[in-house]
């Protein structure tokens, strides 16, 4: 209860601190169903410093040695919005859709942004027609 107070910014004897000491121990944090941990947020801190790198929020394929961790991740919040949008049970919660597209986030990619992707020619583009 006091976690999600903290989260609406309503009044909560949660501190940040020790939402923080919390954290550092691997504390997981539940909110009508979803398990919000500092692991996803340390995937969506990779995924923003993969996108000033490459210019893209696509992690390519070709790129899974590299980045297989990333690659999985990002495969896994792109499966959980398609059941989202089937009405089906996910794991994504608004606010972690909201994080996501703020970042550019792609929800589908299509054929000619991975085409891009592998040979290199997208970095630095704008993604404004790829979502």
């Amino acid at each position: 209860k006091e976690y999600r107070h903290l989260r609406e910014g309503k009044s909560s004897s949660l501190t940040n601190e020790r939402m923080g000491l919390l954290n550092a121990i691997g504390f997981l944090w539940k909110i009508r169903g979803e398990i919000t941990t500092p692991q996803w947020r340390e995937n969506f801190d990779e995924l923003v410093a993969f996108k000033k790198e490459h210019g893209t929020t696509h992690v390519a394929k070709h790129l899974s040695s590299q980045h297989k961790q990333l690659f999985n991740w990002v495969r896994r919040q792109r499966t959980a919005y398609r059941l989202l949008q089937e009405g089906k049970r996910s794991s994504l919660s608004e606010e972690r859709i909201e994080q996501l597209e703020r970042i550019g986030f792609l929800w589908k990619v299509d054929r000619d942004v991975a085409l891009e992707a592998q040979d290199g020619t997208m970095q630095g583009r704008n993604e404004e027609g790829w979502k």
